[in-house]
Parts: C-alpha cells; sequence; structure tokens
C-alpha cells in the first residue's frame, strides 16, 4: 500500500499503459499540439493587424489632453437616486 501511494503521490502510473493507451496518448498529444499552433498563428495574426502605438486605451495623466478630448462635450449630471439631499442629514 505504501508503495501505491508513493507512486501516486509522484505522479507516476500505478499500471502499466497497454499499447492501444500509448497510441491514443500519441494522438492526444498531436492534437493538442496542433491546436495550440492554431491558436498561436491566430493570436500573432490578431496582434499583427494593431499596431501598439496606434492603440488608444483611452486612459491618460496628461492634464491637457484630457482637457482638448473633453472639449465642446457638455458636462454630465448627477444621477438621479431618488433621495433628497436633504433626507441624507
Amino acid at each position: 500500500m505504501r508503495e501505491w501511494k508513493e507512486l501516486w503521490l509522484s505522479g507516476k502510473p500505478l499500471y502499466e499503459s497497454s499499447p492501444e493507451e500509448d497510441v491514443e496518448m500519441e494522438k492526444l498529444h498531436i492534437l493538442n499540439e496542433l491546436d495550440y499552433t492554431d491558436y498561436t498563428e491566430a493570436l500573432e495574426a490578431h496582434c499583427s493587424g494593431e499596431p501598439e502605438s496606434e492603440v488608444d486605451t483611452g486612459s491618460s495623466d496628461d492634464p491637457q489632453q484630457k482637457a482638448e478630448t473633453n472639449e465642446g462635450a457638455e458636462p454630465m449630471s448627477a444621477p438621479q437616486t431618488g433621495v433628497s439631499p436633504a433626507s441624507l442629514r
């Protein structure tokens, strides 16, 4: 029993696999590699279409740029909550 526990904890199989299982595992390994290759190629194609320098994340710490962005915009009003300020006192 102790040997089984040590084998299990170390990640080793408790029994020998059959040749059919080995073939199936090899097939799964090949398919997983193919899926990963397809994924990385799609990711590269997607990312290569957008140069990072031109992507605007919308976050800027420059106050001048924020002022230019907000020029001509109407001020936003506070959301209506249904609670009057007098009731909060």
